[in-house]
């Protein structure tokens, strides 16, 4: 399941100004619309398939900003322990943080086939992508060492 989307009303919290050609930010409401986005993205793609955050074993955020990541993490039924954080440590990678992130996820073991997987990326909180899958792995990996482990959900 995946759901994209985007918010065009939001367009003066982050634009370039013509005058002088400079990217200009509301922080705090980039902030905030960000925040909301991760969360509602989240369990907008959960709900499309009819499930709760509860049900998902795995969530792999667009690694921007820790303190929005742990913002949704408060969610109870989304505890940090199935939560992919590494903006810690490699910093802002932009559209490659989920990628990096999930790689991470599979050489901790965190990510085998059959983990169910929530992933969400924003921009700014005013474009978005959010997408629910279930973890098939690597196709190359799986020809090359056989079956793997499966995930504790056991789908």
């Amino acid at each position: 399941m995946i759901r994209l989307g985007s918010n065009g009303g939001l367009g003066d919290i982050l634009y370039v100004d013509p005058t002088d050609r400079v990217i200009r930010m509301d922080g705090a409401e980039v902030y905030v619309n960000a925040t909301d986005t991760v969360a509602n993205g989240t369990r907008d793609v959960c709900t499309a398939r009819g499930l709760d955050l509860a049900d998902v074993d795995l969530f792999v955020p667009h690694q921007a900003n820790a303190r929005i990541i742990r913002s949704v993490v408060h969610e109870p039924d989304l505890p940090p322990e199935r939560v992919v954080l590494t903006v810690g440590h490699v910093g802002n990678t932009s559209s490659s943080s989920i990628p990096l992130a999930l790689s991470q996820a599979r050489q901790e073991g965190r990510l085998v086939p059959g983990t169910r997987v929530a992933m969400t990326a924003v921009g700014a909180g005013v474009t978005w992508g959010s997408a629910l899958v279930d973890w098939k792995g690597c196709a190359h990996q799986r020809e090359a060492s056989g079956p793997e482990a499966t995930a504790p959900h056991g789908s």
